[in-house]
C-alpha cells in the first residue's frame, strides 16, 4: 500500500509543476505596444528619374590625310586654340589643311619630315565650350525623357552640379542584351574645369506636387486587401483604423490625398507586421 502511495506521489508532483507552469504564462499580463507617433504635415514632394552619362563634345573636327605625302609644316601646337579657317598642316604635295571650326587642338598626331598615307589622322579639334551630356534611357523610362525638358547633372569627379535641357532623343533603339535603349542628348551649361569623358549623374523630375499633405512611409500601414490606412485616436482614447487615400511615394514621406488632415497625430508600431498591427488595433475600433 505504501508503495502504491509512493509511485502516485511521482506523478503527482511532476504534475503540480507542470500546471504551476502554465498557469504562470497563461495568466501573466501581455505586454502593451508602444506607439510612436507622427503628425501629418504641409510640404512639397517629388520623385526623379535618374541616369547615368558622360560629358561629350558633339562639335570635333578630325584632321586627315587626303594622300601620301610629307608634312612640310606644323602651323599649331597641342592644346592651342584655334579659329575657323586658321591653317594647320602644309603637305608636300602642296596642299593646306584648315580648320572648320573653333577649339582647341586635343590630339595632334603629325610632324614635320612625318610620312602620311591617304586617311591617317593628323589631329583632332574640339569644341570644348559646346558640351552636352549623353544618356543611354531604357525602353521603361524612356516616356519620361522629352525634349526641352530640364534636369540636375552632378559631374562626379569634380563634385559640382549644374543644370541642363533634354536636347535629342535618338529613335534607334540599341536592342543588346535584351532590353531597348535609346540615346538622349541634354545641353549644358558647364563648368569650368568640366572636360570630354568625365562621368555624370542625371535626375530628371519624375512627379511632384507642392502644399500637400504628408506623411512619413513608416506611419503607413496597409490591410490584407492592400489598402493604405493610419491608425488613429478616437474620442474615449481608443486606437481606431483610418483608411487614407495616397499620392506621390519619395521613400521617406508619402502624400496623402485624403483621409488625414495636415497637423492630425498617428500612431505606428515600428516591427510589427501590418496583421499583427491590425490584430492590436482591432482591439479598440474597426476600419473607418
Amino acid at each position: 500500500m505504501a508503495h502504491k502511495k509512493r509511485r502516485a506521489l511521482r506523478w503527482l508532483i511532476p504534475l503540480v509543476l507542470i500546471l504551476v507552469v502554465v498557469g504562470f504564462f497563461a495568466l501573466r499580463p501581455r505586454a502593451s505596444i508602444r506607439y510612436i507617433e507622427a503628425a501629418a504635415f504641409t510640404g512639397d514632394i517629388s520623385t526623379t528619374y535618374s541616369f547615368t552619362g558622360n560629358i561629350i563634345a558633339p562639335r570635333r573636327q578630325t584632321i586627315s590625310a587626303p594622300a601620301s605625302a610629307t608634312v612640310k609644316d606644323v602651323y599649331v601646337a597641342a592644346n592651342e586654340q584655334v579659329k575657323s579657317g586658321d591653317r594647320l598642316i602644309k603637305l608636300s604635295t602642296g596642299a593646306v589643311l584648315k580648320s572648320d571650326l573653333a577649339g582647341e587642338i586635343v590630339r595632334l598626331n603629325a610632324r614635320e619630315d612625318d610620312v602620311v598615307t591617304p586617311g591617317m589622322e593628323l589631329m583632332t579639334i574640339v569644341d570644348v565650350d559646346e558640351l552636352e551630356v549623353e544618356i543611354s534611357v531604357d525602353e521603361y523610362d524612356v516616356e519620361a525623357v522629352s525634349i526641352g525638358k530640364g534636369v540636375e547633372i552632378t559631374v562626379n569627379a569634380l563634385g559640382v552640379e549644374c543644370g541642363g535641357t533634354v536636347k535629342s532623343l535618338d529613335k534607334d533603339a540599341d536592342t543588346s542584351g535584351g532590353l531597348s535603349t535609346y540615346t538622349a542628348a541634354i545641353a549644358v551649361d558647364a563648368p569650368e574645369g568640366v572636360l570630354p569623358g568625365m562621368q555624370v549623374e542625371v535626375r530628371m523630375l519624375n512627379q511632384s506636387a507642392a502644399g500637400v499633405t504628408l506623411l512619413k512611409v513608416d506611419a503607413l500601414q496597409f490591410s490584407e486587401d492592400n489598402r493604405a490606412y493610419v491608425l488613429v485616436k478616437d474620442a474615449n482614447g481608443k486606437y481606431v483604423s483610418r483608411f487614407v487615400e495616397t499620392g506621390i511615394n519619395d521613400g521617406a514621406n508619402v502624400e496623402i490625398r485624403s483621409g488625414l488632415a495636415s497637423g492630425e497625430t498617428v500612431y505606428y508600431a515600428p516591427g510589427e507586421t501590418d496583421m499583427m498591427s491590425m490584430m492590436m488595433q482591432m482591439r479598440g475600433g474597426g476600419l473607418q
